[in-house]
C-alpha cells in the first residue's frame, strides 16, 4: 500500500547538517495498524509527515498504491492528502469557532466528491455518532474533554473516507483512562479494515499494535509483526 525506498531527510544550516532520516526503508500493508517509536528527536514524527506527504523527502522514493508520488505536483499532493490520508494531532487542531460537527464536516470543503449538503451533514453525524459524540456534536472543542476532542478529531479525519489514518501521539494530551479510550477506538477502525500508523512514545500502547516499528537517530533500527503477548 506505501512504500518507502531508501528516505532522507536532511535539515541543514550553513554550518551543519542534521539527519532528521537517513536511508529509511518501510512497507505500510493495507489492514496494517503500525506503531512507530523511539526517542524525542529520533525522526518518528518526520517519519509520518513524510508518510502523509505534509513533507517532502530529501532524497528516495514514495509509492502509494503502486504509484510514485516524487514527480507530482502541489495540486496532485493535495489532493492525495485529501484522498488516501485522515490526520490525527496531539492537539487536537479543531477550530475553536465552530462546533463539533461544522469541524467533522470541513474536510468534505476540498473533496471531490459531488456530496449535497444533505449528504454531507448526514454522514458528518454518522461518523460522529460511531465515535460516541452524538450528544456533543452541536458543543464547541472548549466546551468537550480532551478525551472527547480526540474523538472529534477522528470524526474528522474519517470523514473523507481515507485508506489511510496516521495519528501522531494521539494520546500524547490525555489522561491513561482517555488514552486508552482513544486506543480502542483506533483498534475498533482498525479491525473494520482501516489503516492505521501511529506514532507514539507509550510502550504499552505501541504493543497493541500488529507490527510495530522501532527508531533510533534517523533510522529503523527493529520492525517486529504481531502484538506483544
Amino acid at each position: 500500500m506505501i512504500e518507502l525506498e531508501n528516505i532522507y531527510k536532511v535539515f541543514s544550516t550553513d554550518e551543519i547538517e542534521t539527519f532528521a532520516l537517513n536511508g529509511v526503508s518501510l512497507n505500510v500493508k493495507k489492514g496494517d495498524f503500525m506503531s512507530i517509536m523511539g526517542a524525542s528527536g529520533c525522526g518518528k514524527s518526520t517519519l509520518l509527515n513524510i508518510i502523509g506527504h505534509l513533507d517532502n523527502p530529501t532524497k528516495g522514493t514514495i509509492r502509494i498504491e503502486g504509484t510514485d508520488t516524487g514527480n507530482m505536483t502541489d495540486k496532485e499532493l493535495s489532493r492525495l492528502r485529501n484522498e488516501k490520508f485522515g490526520f490525527i494531532f496531539q492537539s487536537f487542531h479543531l477550530i475553536p469557532s465552530l462546533n463539533i460537527l461544522q469541524n467533522v464536516e470541513l474536510p468534505m470543503l476540498y473533496s471531490r466528491e459531488n456530496l449535497s449538503s444533505k449528504e454531507v451533514r448526514e454522514r458528518a453525524v454518522s461518523i460522529i455518532e460511531k465515535v460516541g459524540l452524538v450528544s456533543r456534536m452541536k458543543h464547541f472543542p472548549s466546551q468537550l474533554s480532551g478525551g472527547q476532542c480526540q474523538r472529534a478529531a477522528i470524526a474528522r479525519a474519517m470523514m473523507a473516507h481515507p485508506h489511510v489514518l496516521l495519528a501522531d501521539e494521539p494520546t500524547g494530551n490525555l489522561d491513561s483512562r482517555m488514552g486508552h479510550e482513544i486506543m480502542d477506538l483506533l483498534l475498533e477502525l482498525n479491525a473494520e479494515g482501516m489503516t492505521v500508523v501511529m506514532v507514539t512514545h507509550d510502550a504499552k500502547l505501541a504493543a497493541e499494535a500488529s507490527v510495530r516499528v522501532m527508531m533510533n537517530d534517523g533510522e529503523i533500527t527493529d520492525v517486529i509483526n504481531g502484538t506483544k503477548q
